[in-house]
């Protein structure tokens, strides 16, 4: 049975920041990547596995007291099967007039970055209306309403790529957009069972198995723009599952 790991032990992922530090000690660029790293880092040591942070909620602005802002209501209007609009009133302070926010409800993503063992990667190209274009992205998806997000990350990636997944790690759980998505999205790396037979792929997908160096290329290019999968894939280069020196050797042009 493929086995689900639900992430690397954050002692893991500190030593690979600071490996990957020491590695780019000398470039110019290497306080901001650190920096980057970092960052990333300290916000998955307190992740809870396998997925969602539970205690998200709960963190504090110590400039705000205990009990405020607070959400003095919320009115929610579907729209859609797969989204409704959320309105909130929150109050910043005691007394304070109510504030109005709108945010999008739908249900979890995932993204997934998958790996032949050669090491090329599926990604898929469709049609997105809301860009009015086509675009480049990893294997992705909603949960349907009662799936586990493994679940779903092996039927999307069987769905849009035709491949079928030996072992699925998860790579954390983050918030898509702070601002106007209430949800979250799961990220998955899969190492892809290349001994079973490929499916066909969903209608009006098409498929390409690229190097690291070569996503890094579209991406520089403008033709991979989707800025959750660009995280996704640093998530995996955190987790230690790709290499992300490919992307700065493509950027530095070697």
């Amino acid at each position: 049975m493929a086995d689900v790991d639900p992430g690397r032990d954050t002692a893991t992922i500190s030593k690979l920041g600071y490996l990957f530090a020491i590695k780019h000690e000398t470039r110019p660029y290497k306080h901001d990547l650190l920096s980057t790293i970092m960052v990333s880092v300290n916000w998955l040591a307190y992740v809870p596995p396998p997925y969602c942070p539970s205690n998200a909620a709960s963190h504090t602005d110590e400039n705000m007291a205990e009990d405020w802002p607070q959400v003095k209501a919320r009115h929610t209007r579907r729209v859609s099967p797969w989204m409704a609009i959320i309105e909130r009133e929150v109050e910043f302070a005691p007394g304070a007039e109510c504030e109005i926010y709108h945010a999008v409800s739908q249900q979890d993503y995932i993204a997934i970055v998958a790996a032949l063992p050669d090491g090329r990667l599926p990604i898929v190209r469709q049609y997105r209306p809301a860009l009015e274009s086509f675009t480049w992205e990893l294997p992705a998806g909603l949960i349907d309403p009662g799936e586990d997000a493994v679940a779903c990350c092996r039927r999307e990636l069987m769905e849009e790529t035709g491949f079928a997944a030996r072992a699925v790690h998860a790579l954390g759980c983050c918030a898509p957009c702070t601002a106007r998505l209430s949800n979250r999205v799961h990220s998955f790396y899969v190492e892809i069972d290349s001994s079973a037979e490929r499916k066909p792929t969903e209608p009006g997908i098409e498929l390409k198995l690229v190097s690291l160096a070569q996503l890094a290329q579209l991406i520089l290019a403008g033709e991979f723009v989707l800025q959750l999968h660009i995280g996704t894939l640093l998530l995996a280069g955190l987790r230690g599952y790709i290499d992300l020196g490919a992307f700065q050797a493509t950027q530095r042009g070697v």
